[in-house]
């Protein structure tokens, strides 16, 4: 159990846009008991309405992280892995199920009833 080890969580960020860049990153990166390990985005050019948002080599950069195209590649890579933060849009959020299988927590930004739906949650 991760309290009685006392090691840092190494979590996946999952999505790497305005949320991610501009609220998870930096909080989780500021953490005392976390790690970034990875970030999971296919664009490798986020974008945003509301500000411009780093590339995703300046933000593994940044975090001291690789940065996967895809879950599967991350997912595939010697990656060790305890948790995912999944911020994507809801078309993406079913390739998370995943964490069942894998036996990783999972952290959702998602409404719970779009979870239940999908039957991820």
């Amino acid at each position: 159990f991760l309290i009685m080890s006392q090691r840092k969580a190494r979590i996946a960020v999952l999505g790497a846009g305005w949320w991610s860049q501009g609220w998870h990153l930096p909080h989780l990166s500021r953490h005392s008991e976390a790690e970034i390990v990875a970030i999971v985005e296919p664009n490798p050019h986020p974008r945003s309405a509301i500000n411009e948002l780093e590339s995703t080599a300046a933000l593994g950069e940044r975090y001291g992280c690789p940065v996967f195209s895809s879950l599967a590649d991350a997912l595939a890579s010697p990656l060790r892995l305890d948790g995912l933060l999944v911020c994507t849009s809801h078309a993406r959020v079913a390739e998370t199920a995943v964490c069942k299988n894998r036996r990783l927590h999972g952290w959702w930004r998602r409404p719970r009833r779009v979870l239940s739906a999908l039957q991820v949650g």
